[in-house]
């Protein structure tokens, strides 16, 4: 939803995008968990060996690319080049030796 929306800004030419979302964790579909396990199975030396192989890591591949939102929000911004992200900060004491 995310990238779509800043895709859809950039389209119309936006000079600046802030985005203030705050995304704590990393996205984790179920399924994506499974496509990566199956995908590094694929990855094994002998795996190369079955006729339906190539066919198999390709639609794996798919899988992965529409399951991974995290990565499609990351290559929206990438593209758009324009998106500011905050930064949370806690202040503490200072450390080393720091300025009076």
């Amino acid at each position: 939803m995310h990238a779509k929306l800043i895709d859809q800004l950039s389209a119309a030419k936006v000079k600046t995008i802030a985005h203030t979302v705050f995304f704590f964790e990393p996205q984790v579909d179920r399924g994506l968990v499974f496509i990566r396990q199956l995908k590094a199975l694929l990855e094994k030396p002998e795996a190369s060996n079955n006729t339906n192989a190539a066919q198999l890591a390709q639609t794996i591949a798919e899988a992965q690319l529409a399951l991974d939102s995290d990565a499609k929000l990351v290559d929206s911004m990438r593209r758009s080049g324009n998106v500011l992200i905050p930064s949370f900060y806690t202040l503490g004491a200072p450390r080393g030796r720091a300025d009076a």
